[in-house]
């Protein structure tokens, strides 16, 4: 409840912030490191989930079974360190939102660079999915029209 009531402004959050003792806020970065390394893991397993719909079954189930197939099978490192770098690049860009928050032109400057990452790594996806999943097994049967 009291940090519902922080959450109203940026003076309510500092006062909240600083009322806290050192137990509290290790519990409250605990829960933070909790909750970004399941979203990073959730991530991380469903990358080629939308690919695996695209390209090869449009069975959401079957899809999903193939996507972590094809996730775990070839390519694994290679996917684990670009999953690594996007998510230090959005780390960083949203340091830099933050950063900006204040100024009107950089925010919009940085929240436009971070719709335009968001497109190119989605692209990018579907493109890696493609030519090492896809285009290297033409001898199954895949359904490529779209």
């Amino acid at each position: 409840d009291q940090l519902t009531k922080a959450m109203e402004s940026n003076a309510a959050l500092k006062e909240f912030m600083s009322s806290l003792t050192i137990e509290q806020m290790v519990k409250i970065s605990q829960w933070n490191l909790l909750l970004l390394s399941a979203m990073f893991s959730v991530y991380f397993l469903l990358i080629f989930y939308f690919p695996a719909i695209f390209y090869k079954n449009k069975n959401p189930f079957i899809a999903l079974f193939i996507s972590l197939k094809d996730l775990f099978s070839r390519k694994f490192f290679i996917v684990l360190a670009v999953v690594f770098a996007v998510a230090i690049i959005y780390m960083f860009i949203s340091a830099m939102s933050a950063l900006t928050s204040q100024a009107l032109i950089p925010h919009f400057i940085v929240t436009m660079l971070s719709f335009y990452l968001m497109i190119v790594f989605s692209i990018w996806i579907f493109d890696f999915y493609n030519r090492n999943f896809v285009l290297s097994h033409l001898g199954q049967n895949i359904d490529e029209t779209v």
